[in-house]
């Protein structure tokens, strides 16, 4: 059955603690507490460095089988070596998300530099990874997006590996001049590409970023909804991720996003109910 999952770039955050999660969580709890808000994270650190085999089991046992990690492929792998060289890398790493089973999608995030010449490359390392793990890429080479022989050649080698082409979609920031500081960094460290709304597999993600303003930011995604109302409607099982320039009101984001696709799909499974953010008092 088709379902929707969203999430956040986080499952932790200052500012949600005491708003939206209870605060000040012991670390064996973080999870459970963010999944009773979402039902999809990126896992950004992963990037960075490779989690012990006991932390991503610790993640495994705080969420239940529909939950979804959208782990971002080392860097070692994707920007470093590219891709070249890095089968003791990606073996300890997938052998570290193996607790998670099916909860893992694995996300290759490729930097601007990452042009059509080294599509052969891609198509290679994506057919070697686990069959049974979903995979997505990211691309952020503008040329993907103007030229149209070279998206088709970026299609034709996802669709060889089985593989999603996950758009970041910041046309709202950069449709009016920042206003707030946190949307000055955003400017300066986002990418500035067109809107991407073509689906490739059965299960596609999107990256949506917003504007401080939570009125600004629902307005925004209003084409998103449509669209993935339809890919519902044909199906599919989206996996959307909300972001904003601080991502204070990521999760409550996230929550209303899916409200709002339900509305158009109301047979769509509802979220789960969090769990008080504060203790309950008399009165």
């Amino acid at each position: 059955m088709a379902r929707l999952r969203v999430g956040c770039a986080m499952w932790a955050h200052q500012a949600w603690q005491g708003r939206f999660v209870p605060p000040s969580l012991p670390a064996a709890r973080r999870v459970r507490a963010y999944a009773g808000l979402c039902n999809a994270v990126e896992g950004n650190t992963t990037f960075y460095a490779t989690p012990t085999r006991d932390t991503v089991a610790g993640w495994a046992a705080q969420t239940d089988p529909e939950f979804r990690f959208v782990l971002k492929l080392p860097r070692i792998a994707t920007h470093e070596r590219r891709f070249a060289g890095v089968e003791a890398e990606m073996r300890a790493f997938l052998d570290a998300i193996e607790p998670l089973g099916e909860r893992a999608v694995l996300w290759a995030q490729l930097p601007r530099s990452f042009g059509p010449p080294a599509l052969d490359a891609l198509g290679r390392f994506l057919r070697r990874l686990p069959p049974d793990l979903p995979r997505a890429v990211e691309v952020r080479d503008p040329v993907f997006f103007a030229d149209a022989d070279a998206a088709s050649r970026l299609e034709a080698t996802l669709a060889g590996a089985n593989a999603e082409w996950v758009p970041f979609d910041t046309t709202l920031l950069f449709g009016s001049p920042p206003t707030s500081d946190a949307e000055q960094e955003a400017w300066r460290q986002k990418p500035r590409l067109p809107r991407r709304t073509r689906a490739l597999t059965d299960r596609p993600i999107v990256r949506y970023l917003g504007r401080d303003s939570v009125d600004e930011t629902i307005a925004g995604w209003e084409p998103w909804t449509t669209v993935v109302a339809e890919w519902l409607r044909e199906g599919r099982s989206p996996t959307v991720f909300l972001h904003t320039p601080d991502n204070r009101d990521a999760p409550m984001l996230a929550r209303r996003f899916h409200h709002d696709v339900r509305t158009l799909v109301p047979d769509l499974d509802p979220l789960p109910e969090p769990e008080p953010a504060e203790p309950a008092t008399l009165f």
